[in-house]
């Protein structure tokens, strides 16, 4: 598609439908997140995208497919980016029964949390002048986080989108939505509803009826079947089989042989070398009889951790040194941009860079300023901030763009901040950058949206100007909203049962982190997989193997109850589908079947967490 061709969807309309999601979805977020652990910032997407394209009908406008899609992926923004919860989970360090029992408290730095004599902690007031210097502090790391990511995220969508053109298929099934939303087509919105019913039907039973009840007639996300293994005397080997239909329907939109992959590789990873590992005593947390998501936890801190960092940089700079041409052409075409990218919004590379740079470096030189006896160890900062982000994206990006999944690495800053030879405990709440430890907009997820603008024919430009308006928008909502809530009643508390059972957790692991009592990265163990992710890559691309390696790292990164699910749903989509309605219908369907499974399930979880906060919600009364 000509970037000419391109128009833009950043209007009133938007600017409208983008500021009512924020200020009337956020409370409900937010109140939710600390109520229950759900977040719905994902189904206030489809609500906001829903109810404006029905709503301009009935008052006369008729939103175009380029304001919709600005819509749809801003809302998420606006809504979701329930910032300043995390001074208040800060403030819960610096006084919490936790961190004081392990002898950190009050060894945290200033800019964490103010002291806990201090009226800003014993009131919750975070008007108090003693949270300003911290704030401050907070604001100017995220700008400049902001500005980093931002411009690692244009990058990708040149690398991923422009250049190599990556097929992204979550990006497609949206696009697809919202132009059906927007065009009305009728066998399409029929397909779309019978498939948003149906998925809302098994979600309302499979996440709300718990919610309401405690109940789970299907337990979620997985039937855990490591009981199973240790009674076959495979003690070790990780399996179960999910339950969310999310994973199946992927299924249908990834292309097989990434899929097929992604199943064996995770079948290898988990359920193979976890017994091995457990019988040579390298899976040494595991003990029979432990649940699946425990033994997760336990499996990527003994082992996968650093595994997952080799294939990281092997799927990273393999493309480079095997096919540098794309790469070439990419930062070329950044370098001259021509007219009607410039039109369209895109920015040239010595704009992006700066960004980049001054956004990552940023944050170092106000670590650095915070914390001035950092300096010998200046060197890890740059590896994690400029050095480790670029690589991250490398890799999150290619695969999202190749299977519909955003991936993480787990535990980076973390261990080499344990392999650092440096005990203190401010390096660990330092405000520096690297991505994926931040609250913005992730660069392969910037991409993605990328795709979908030009799949909908929209500028880019005008997502990134909407993005800036709903992150604005949502910070400032975030402090007003969330500073009130905190002024009505302590948290953690009983009154939001998620945080009272699992900040106490999360404030142990840090606390863990912090005083080194964890190691994870292996060097051995991160340049076997990294010479074995190159080999692997060299088989699949240059001697065209049926292998794929983005879908072996995201095997790697998948536990198997979704691998599992999402190889059924590929079979379903290869074989199966196609002869039943027949190719040419299957192919035209399957993305409206995937996106109304998609909001569907986003509807049933919104509608359970606001129902279970109304039937308990008795504590706000005055008896």
């Amino acid at each position: 598609m000509a970037v000419s061709e391109l128009k833009e969807g950043f209007t009133r309309h938007s600017v409208l439908a983008i500021f009512y999601g924020a200020i009337i979805m956020q409370p409900a977020v937010l109140f939710l997140q600390l109520y229950s652990g759900v977040n719905i910032g994902g189904a206030a997407q489809y609500l906001m995208a829903l109810l404006f394209t029905q709503l301009g009908s009935l008052l006369g406008w008729e939103l175009t497919k380029q304001e919709v899609a600005v819509i749809f992926y801003s809302v998420g923004t606006a809504a979701g980016l329930t910032y300043f919860i995390w001074p208040i989970y800060q403030a819960y360090l610096r006084t919490g029964p936790i961190t004081k029992a392990f002898g950190i408290a009050d060894a945290l730095p200033w800019f964490v949390a103010p002291p806990a004599h201090s009226p800003a902690i014993i009131l919750r007031n975070m008007l108090h002048p003693d949270w300003f210097p911290l704030i401050g502090t907070l604001g100017l790391g995220f700008v400049l986080g902001l500005m980093a990511d931002t411009a690692l995220g244009l990058v990708a969508a040149q690398l991923f989108v422009e250049t190599e053109e990556l097929p992204f298929p979550i990006s497609q099934v949206e696009a697809q939505t919202i132009i059906s939303l927007t065009e009305k087509r009728t066998e399409d919105m029929r397909i779309f509803l019978y498939a948003t019913i149906t998925s809302m039907g098994y979600s309302l039973i499979l996440y709300t009826t718990p919610l309401i009840t405690g109940f789970a007639p299907i337990p979620a996300p997985w039937f855990d079947l490591n009981y199973i293994m240790d009674s076959v005397g495979w003690s070790g080997g990780l399996l179960g089989v999910g339950t969310d239909p999310l994973y199946l329907v992927i299924g249908f939109i990834i292309p097989f042989k990434t899929v097929a992959t992604a199943f064996v590789s995770s079948i290898i990873f988990y359920t193979v070398l976890g017994r091995y590992l457990y019988q040579v005593g390298i899976f040494e947390n595991y003990s029979p009889g432990m649940n699946l998501g425990m033994s997760l936890q336990f499996y990527i801190l003994d082992f996968l951790a650093s595994p997952l960092v080799g294939l990281s940089l092997a799927l990273a700079l393999a493309p480079i040194l095997f096919r540098p041409k794309i790469f070439l052409l990419a930062f070329k075409s950044l370098v001259k941009l021509s007219e009607t990218a410039r039109r369209a919004g895109y920015l040239p590379l010595p704009t992006l860079l700066a960004m980049y740079f001054i956004g990552s470096c940023g944050t170092i030189a106000l670590t650095l300023a915070l914390l001035p006896h950092l300096l010998p160890y200046a060197w890890a900062l740059f590896l994690l901030g400029p050095g480790w982000s670029f690589v991250a994206m490398l890799v999150t990006a290619r695969v999202l763009g190749e299977t519909g999944l955003l991936v993480t690495i787990p535990y980076v800053r973390e261990g080499v901040f344990v392999a650092l030879p440096y005990s203190g405990y401010d390096i660990w709440f330092a405000p520096f950058y690297v991505t994926g430890y931040t609250f913005t907009l992730q660069p392969a997820s910037w991409a993605g949206i990328i795709k979908a603008m030009k799949l909908t024919e929209t500028k880019p430009g005008s997502f990134i100007k909407a993005y800036l308006y709903s992150t604005t928008l949502a910070v400032v909502l975030s402090f007003v909203y969330a500073s009130a809530l905190w002024a009505m009643t302590e948290i953690p508390s009983t009154h939001f049962p998620y945080t009272a059972i699992y900040w106490p957790i999360s404030a142990m692991y840090t606390c863990l982190w912090v005083t080194k009592r964890l190691t994870i990265l292996n060097p051995t163990f991160i340049g076997a997989f990294f010479v074995a992710g190159l080999a692997l890559y060299a088989v699949s691309e240059i001697a065209h193997a049926p292998i794929s390696a983005p879908g072996f790292y995201l095997g790697a990164a998948t536990p198997p109850p979704y691998a599992i699910m999402m190889f059924i749903g590929a079979v379903m989509g290869r074989f199966v589908f196609p002869r039943v309605l027949g190719g040419e219908k299957w192919q035209r369907s399957r993305a409206m079947i995937v996106g109304g499974i998609l909001c569907g399930e986003a509807i049933a979880v919104a509608l359970g967490a606001l129902i279970s906060l109304l039937m308990k919600s008795m504590w706000i009364l005055p008896y």
